[in-house]
């Protein structure tokens, strides 16, 4: 589909009613916080599954890092659909999630001080940060 068909595609659907262009505030603050919650959820998913290694024979492949790093961005740059707001907020639940993880108890085994350990710390946060933060597309 080309761009200028989606555009009048939305166009279409903004005059029949059946979109409407912005949400309302109260919609906008549910939904933000939904997408707070969905993030600090993400980030302790992200948290366990990063010590997942794949090791064929003598090679290991961190595959858990890779994983939490996409599904933290995923996260992040579905609430950017809605607005820059909505992804600077489940990027902040991200981190609020990181920092419970990290704090509360057995976080130091959770999120081990070795290479794995701060791949994951430096790579995610860095990486939510930048997807939050990266100015958006006008169409």
């Amino acid at each position: 589909m080309t761009l200028v068909a989606a555009r009048a595609r939305q166009q279409r659907a903004l005059a029949s009613g059946w979109v409407s262009e912005q949400l309302t505030r109260r919609q906008s603050i549910v939904v933000g916080g939904g997408f707070a919650l969905l993030g600090a959820l993400s980030a302790v998913f992200a948290a366990l599954v990063s010590r997942h290694v794949w090791r064929p024979d003598e090679l290991m492949l961190p595959w858990g890092v890779g994983l939490a790093v996409v599904g933290s961005v995923a996260v992040v740059l579905t609430a950017r659909t809605l607005g820059k707001g909505h992804g600077l907020g489940a990027a902040g639940g991200w981190l609020v999630g990181l920092l419970l993880v990290l704090s509360g108890p057995g976080g130091d085994i959770v999120v081990a001080g070795d290479l794995l350990g701060y791949a994951f710390l430096l790579g995610a946060t860095a990486a939510v940060a930048i997807t939050a933060g990266w100015p958006q597309q006008r169409l």
